[in-house]
């Protein structure tokens, strides 16, 4: 949940000169809180946000609404398409833990960690990695990716077109765990050269 803006912006400043400015950012919240991105739209990269969440669809909407390089899909990421449930956390400083996956729902409702509740659940809709890139004609050579999905993050890397669509550099929410994770992004020759409290950054083997 939380990011490492300062470290993102630098590392991504420098790709924007030997690569491009693309950016796939799948669980975007308000564009501004804990946002990995920002940074980089405001320098005029382009790219697509995906939030699911209506609370935070609006000023996301309103952010960019100006931006013409910048697209956002109401909705969700995953290994299938179609509708789901969303489970909203009440607004506040956790609202951002608000997820599809019914799993992690009650894995919050479990612990002690959090202080608020759920506090009501809609349908959105949901496309595969692919499916949203074909719709949005998002470039094959994407030079970040953030997935902040919370408790979908595998299922998404799991559906992502590893053959089709080349990407420089992920920031991932270990949502599944950080060996789980890392194993799976060396079976697709990324290695993982950073780590933050909340998220780590896998490059691409060259």
């Amino acid at each position: 949940m939380s990011k490492n803006n300062h470290w993102t912006f630098e590392e991504l400043e420098r790709m924007e000169n030997e690569f491009g400015m693309n950016v796939f950012d799948i669980g975007a919240a308000d564009g501004e809180t804990n946002s990995n991105t920002r940074n980089l739209f405001l320098k005029g990269w382009s790219g697509v946000l995906v939030e699911p969440c209506r609370h935070f669809y609006e000023p996301l909407k309103k952010l960019y609404k100006d931006e013409k390089n910048v697209k956002i899909f109401n909705g969700a990421i995953s290994e299938f398409s179609g509708k789901t449930n969303f489970y909203v956390y009440e607004s506040g400083g956790d609202s951002q833990i608000s997820t599809i996956s019914l799993v992690q729902k009650e894995s919050i409702e479990n612990s002690n960690w959090f202080s608020g509740r759920f506090t009501e659940s809609y349908e959105v809709s949901v496309k595969t990695p692919s499916e949203l890139i074909n719709e949005y004609q998002i470039p094959l050579d994407i030079q970040f990716v953030d997935i902040d999905a919370e408790g979908s993050d595998m299922q998404i890397l799991k559906a992502w077109p590893w053959e089709t669509v080349k990407v420089e550099l992920f920031c991932i929410e270990p949502s599944m765990g950080k060996d789980t994770l890392k194993n799976f992004m060396e079976s697709k020759c990324y290695v993982n050269n950073m780590s933050t409290g909340g998220n780590m950054f896998f490059v691409r083997k060259t």
